[in-house]
Parts: C-alpha cells; sequence; structure tokens
C-alpha cells in the first residue's frame, strides 16, 4: 500500500502545568500540511522490519535512521507484536518532510505504517487498538491518525477533537540547518518560569469558529517562542520577515526548529521567500494548508 504522510503545523500551542506522572499538560491546534512523506508498506511472510530510506532535497545529508531508531520501523514492530500477525514488514520510505523541525515527520510516518500496515493483516485491529498503539509512539501520532486535517488536542495526545480545516492557504518553511530537541525545550520552559513566573490561562471560542482564519489568527501562539527564540535569534528575525512580507500567521511550530508563515496570497508568499532566501541559513520550502478530507492511502 502505498500512502502520504502529511506535515503539520501547530497554529497555537499552550504548555501547561505538570501532571501527576510529571509531564507538561498541552493544549495545541494541529493543521495538516501539503507537505508530505512518501511510503510503500507490506506485509510479508518473513519474520522482521526492513526500512529502505531514501532522503529527498533539501534533505540530503541529514542524519534520518533506518533501523529500529526510525519511529516508522518501530510502528510497524508495534503493530505485528499486539496483533499477533506472523511475518515482518518491507517499508520504502521517502523523506521529504525536514526532520527535527517541529513538523511532525517521524510522527506522521508512523501513523502512516499503523494504517497501512494495520489494513493488510488478516485480522485488522479496531480503531481504538491502532490509537493506542499510536499514543505509546508519541503524542502526535495519535492526530495523523486522523482523516482530518485540523484538531484541538490536549494531555499529550490522549485528548483529542476533529474540526473542519479552514480554507487551504499558501504556507512558507523557514527551516534552519539544526534540530532543536522537545525535551531541551521543555527545560528551557521550566527554567524560565522558575525564574519568573507563569501564566496559562486558556479560553477558546466554540468547535465550529475554528476554520475561520480570522479566529485562529487571534489564536495563534506558541509558548516555546520565548524561550527558543531567546537562544536562536536568527528565528526570531525569520519570523519578522515573514510579517513584514504579510503573514496572517507567523510563528514557530511545535518546540521548533521551523518558522513558519500562512499568507492570504501566493504573491506574499513569494515576497516573503524571496527575502528569506537572501540568508543562507534558511531551507525554504513552499507549501499550503490542507483542506479536508485527507486522502492517505492508494491500495494500487
Amino acid at each position: 500500500m502505498t500512502i502520504q504522510a502529511h506535515a503539520k503545523v501547530n497554529l497555537r500551542l499552550r504548555v501547561l502545568a505538570r501532571d501527576a506522572d510529571g509531564y507538561h499538560g498541552l493544549e495545541t491546534l494541529f493543521l495538516r500540511l501539503e507537505l508530505s512523506d512518501a511510503l510503500d508498506v507490506a506485509l510479508r511472510p518473513a519474520t522482521g522490519i526492513t526500512l529502505d530510506l531514501e532522503l529527498s532535497p533539501p534533505l540530503s545529508g541529514t542524519d534520518v535512521p533506518d533501523d529500529e531508531r526510525n519511529l516508522a520501523w518501530r510502528a510497524a514492530q508495534r503493530l505485528l507484536e499486539v496483533s499477533g500477525q506472523a511475518g515482518g514488514a518491507a517499508i520504502r520510505l521517502q523523506k521529504r518532510i525536514p526532520s527535527g523541525a517541529g513538523l511532525g515527520g517521524a510522527s506522521s510516518d508512523a501513523a502512516a505504517v499503523l494504517t497501512a500496515l494495520n489494513a493488510q493483516l488478516d485480522r485488522p485491529l479496531d480503531d481504538d487498538a491502532v490509537r493506542g498503539i499510536g499514543g505509546e509512539l508519541g503524542s502526535d501520532v495519535p492526530f495523523f491518525l486522523l482523516t482530518h486535517s485540523m484538531a484541538l488536542g490536549w494531555e499529550r495526545g490522549r485528548g483529542l477533537m476533529a474540526l473542519a480545516a479552514p480554507p487551504p492557504r499558501p504556507v512558507l518553511l523557514a527551516v534552519p540547518p539544526y534540530a532543536i530537541g522537545s525535551g531541551e525545550a521543555y527545560a528551557w520552559i521550566d527554567a524560565d518560569r522558575e525564574a519568573h513566573g507563569w501564566s496559562a490561562a486558556s479560553t477558546l471560542p466554540a468547535a465550529n469558529r475554528l476554520n475561520d482564519w480570522r479566529t485562529l489568527t487571534r489564536l495563534a501562539v506558541n509558548d516555546f517562542e520565548a524561550v527558543v527564540f531567546d537562544r536562536h535569534p536568527r528565528l526570531a528575525e525569520w519570523k519578522d520577515v515573514l510579517l513584514a512580507s504579510g503573514a496572517e500567521v507567523a510563528m514557530l511550530s511545535g518546540s521548533g526548529s521551523t518558522v513558519f508563515g500562512i499568507f492570504a496570497t501566493t504573491e506574499r508568499r513569494e515576497s516573503a521567500a524571496e527575502l528569506l532566501c537572501a540568508d543562507p541559513e534558511a531551507r525554504i520550502v513552499r507549501t499550503a494548508t490542507l483542506a479536508d478530507p485527507v486522502e492517505l492511502a492508494d491500495s494500487g
């Protein structure tokens, strides 16, 4: 089965207090992008997992593992374990989404493998079981198992509400030549809040208003920005360029390192791209937000 694994941006990301297990609470709005990895996933008689990895520009030279460290590999392994299915899986992954960039590429690949491989099992798992495996693999994976382009998420992926996506808009991604680990970014937030205190009260409008770009623009915030921009000021400069070029939303995605802009017109996006292309540290990716419904798989 051939399947697309789309990238995401976070239109909103609030980092809340820690829970009883020591994990930070989250409130986030996920939105899929047209940018995607492509996977061919096949159930095979022989045991074990194989992963054939192809890196597409601008990813050449990027350190993406092709073994059990890859979340797609682990997704296949875990699904076979839980299902009790004999045999193994062969995965071919064409990687286009920058890794370690806050775009959810690894989580999306894992969800794609779960979806495609489960459809080939003799006795497929039900949706709840697949979501359970996804939640084990990572807090973003359950979102990518949805067929909606947008969702409200909370409690490390355990809470998820599918939403109608807003009309598609042009997007520009500016990706630096380094990743920012989520654990590192959370540590920065903890240190900053210990020193200065914090407040993360949140009030969201009714779900049926969240597919309106005017509403989403007002809600756009990312609690990681202050601490990430303090340590990587070039990213703050890129955000300023995006806003000055007419982006209606410009912000950090996830815990970084990508900065993205969403534009009302392609012409405004191209103005921003022309300026950012002059910066040798910026990898520029043109894409767009994705409408509903999401068509992922092709059994051919």
